[in-house]
């Protein structure tokens, strides 16, 4: 596994280092498939509560999996990409375990009669060949119109990189963003 490390705009001691990728490269224990792992520390100047940020970039043949997380000083934003990262990499290892799960049912003749794709009503999003997959989740909340700082406000509450809402102005659906810079996008329909 390669590991990759970059400071920009700031300046990162060696242990700070060493103890940061000792910790990141733990993801190990649960996917050993991992080509490269990059850790970028940056130091944000805009941000006083949370001025540095570390961003983790791991790499597999067929994915690449990122996490970005600020905090007062590099080890608490290390601990929190930490705990990101490893849930994205479970993730992974889970999905790859139920695939193998999958086709190994496939083998008998009974999953075979139900795996018929022409017994799939169209747009189920079940055919493999649509590229679209099935809606595993589905949350409903009710909707207040609200403008874009207090959906702005919602989404920091809520932890989100995005928030969709009634936009008190239009009366038409909104989507608030959190950008890679760290400023906020808007998207409106025409």
């Amino acid at each position: 596994m390669q590991v990759i490390v970059r400071a920009h705009d700031t300046r990162v001691p060696e242990p700070v280092k060493v103890q940061a990728v000792a910790k990141i490269e733990k993801v190990r224990r649960y996917f050993d498939r991992i080509t490269t792992l990059e850790i970028d520390f940056t130091e944000g100047r805009r941000s006083r509560i949370a001025p540095h940020e570390v961003a983790v970039t791991v790499t597999t043949r067929a994915h690449v999996l990122r996490a970005r997380a600020r905090g007062q000083d590099v080890a608490s934003a290390v601990d929190a990409v930490m705990g990101k990262i490893e849930t994205q990499v479970k993730k992974l290892k889970d999905r790859r375990t139920r695939r193998g799960e999958r086709t190994s049912r496939v083998a008998s003749p009974r999953a075979n009669r139900t795996a018929n794709p022409r017994s799939n009503p169209v747009g189920s999003g079940e055919n493999p060949g649509d590229g679209v997959g099935p809606i595993t989740l589905r949350k409903r909340f009710p909707v207040k119109p609200m403008t874009p700082e207090e959906a702005i406000l919602a989404m920091n509450a809520g932890g989100r990189e995005f928030f969709a809402f009634i936009s008190a102005e239009s009366d038409l659906p909104t989507v608030v963003y959190r950008r890679q810079d760290g400023s906020f996008g808007l998207i409106e329909p025409i």
